[in-house]
């Protein structure tokens, strides 16, 4: 057997375990943030459904998630963009770092909106298809990767989809402009490097970045309707809000 095939396979397989457990780990965090929720909120959190417990901790767990990979995605976001180096291996790491929590919530979370089962859905196959592929050799790994980077600085987006339920008003007021302002940024940039790069290098157009586009959309309407939701969010009754509001979450 060739070397480097070996390695590769032995490679994937380590792979497919760290993905196992780290989906094994977010899973068990669930009951951990849930336990120690009811302890900080109290009543406050111990009256809300069995469902809206677990969507409050799905949220904060990629909320953590998310912060700790924006710190992280200054070197890799250079060396991918400008081909220095090769952290392909760190990248997939990290990957599957940032879908587990998405995967785990398809299976775990009920009340789920489809758009954001949808969403989950494609993150969770464009997680599967990075494993076999180089973010420095392949045009959709870069646009992904891309996409992904700039999606993590709006972690602040999944803090106040679960914290609106146990904040005060003027904390989770604060807590959605901060929200809104990262995640329009977001948006902007990220959208804006795909429409530019689609534009530039048409010539390049072939079946598999159409269907990348093609699944992206599923993305951006998430996206989308999500910006829309936070910039209509009415404060106004806030507590029936909370008590009535139900199965139809917000996600990204």
């Amino acid at each position: 057997m060739n070397t480097n095939t070996s390695v590769n396979a032995n490679f994937s397989l380590f792979f497919y375990m760290y993905a196992a457990l780290i989906s094994y780990l977010v899973y068990k965090q669930y009951d951990r943030t849930i336990h120690k929720y009811n302890k900080i909120y109290g009543e406050d959190f111990k009256c809300l459904t069995k469902h809206k417990k677990k969507y409050i901790a799905k949220n904060v767990i990629k909320s953590n998630i998310l912060e700790i990979l924006s710190y992280l995605s200054f070197p890799t976001l250079y060396s991918v963009i400008f081909n220095y180096g090769n952290l392909d291996n760190v990248i997939k790491v990290a990957a599957i770092g940032y879908v587990a929590n998405d995967f785990v919530a398809l299976l775990t979370v009920e009340k789920i909106p489809n758009r954001t089962k949808y969403h989950h859905t494609v993150t969770t196959l464009f997680c599967f298809y990075t494993q076999f592929i180089s973010f420095y050799e392949n045009d959709i790994a870069k646009l992904l990767f891309v996409y992904c980077v700039t999606s993590c600085y709006s972690y602040n987006v999944n803090r106040f989809l679960a914290m609106r339920y146990l904040c005060n008003d003027k904390e989770s007021v604060e807590l959605r402009l901060k929200a809104i302002v990262s995640y329009f940024i977001a948006c902007s940039l990220n959208w804006g490097y795909h429409i530019i790069w689609l534009v530039t290098n048409i010539g390049k157009l072939n079946a598999w970045l159409g269907m990348y586009y093609i699944l992206v959309c599923v993305l951006v309407y998430d996206d989308i309707y999500l910006l829309n939701w936070l910039h209509n969010y009415d404060f106004t009754g806030f507590e029936s809000n909370i008590n009535t509001y139900d199965g139809d979450d917000e996600d990204d």
